[in-house]
């Protein structure tokens, strides 16, 4: 399934920077029940309970320019549109506010590596591409976390630059 994506505003905003003015950015998404990484189940404070996974592969035409992941507690996503492998027409995070559990703060961790072998495999990327990785942790009533979002992109194609104001938001621009 190819949609629009709606997506957190950072990630949103590097992918139209990547996709360029004449780019059109698609995605595809699969929703599972899953267990995550140990990296995300210390952020969410789940341990090994599982939890519902939406695994996205962003394109520009046919190029694969982002893979995604986004990991929400299962207690919350019982029962809600977030299971759902569609678009339907409100982010994830947008259908836990509805619930009442709006993600009041994000924690943002920034990292480069090198992609995994699987990532290369999947995005069809050389062996060893250096990746810019992105984890989000969002959080309600200050400390409860709701859910966490990882993604990777290529870092061939991703340069920041920023200048922020107190109230405003930062200017990313990414170069091809």
């Amino acid at each position: 399934t190819a949609f629009a994506p709606t997506f957190p505003v950072l990630n949103d905003r590097l992918l139209k920077a990547i996709a360029g003015p004449d780019g059109e950015l698609t995605q595809t998404m699969r929703v599972s029940r899953s267990v995550q990484p140990q990296g995300v189940a210390r952020r969410l404070g789940t341990g090994t309970d599982p939890v519902v996974l939406h695994h996205r592969v962003f394109f520009v035409g046919d190029d694969r320019v982002s893979l995604a992941n986004t990991y929400f507690p299962e207690p919350l996503a019982a029962g809600t549109e977030i299971e759902q492998p569609r678009d339907a027409g409100l982010t994830a995070f947008e259908t836990l506010e509805a619930s009442g559990l709006p993600a009041d703060d994000l924690q943002w961790d920034l990292a480069a590596r090198t992609a995994t072998a699987a990532e290369c495999r999947e995005m069809r990327w050389p062996t060893a591409l250096p990746v810019f990785v992105q984890i989000c942790t969002a959080y309600t009533g200050g400390d409860r976390p709701i859910g966490c979002w990882v993604v990777v992109l290529p870092g061939d194609r991703v340069l920041f630059t920023e200048r922020c104001h107190r109230k405003a938001r930062p200017n990313i621009h990414a170069v091809m």
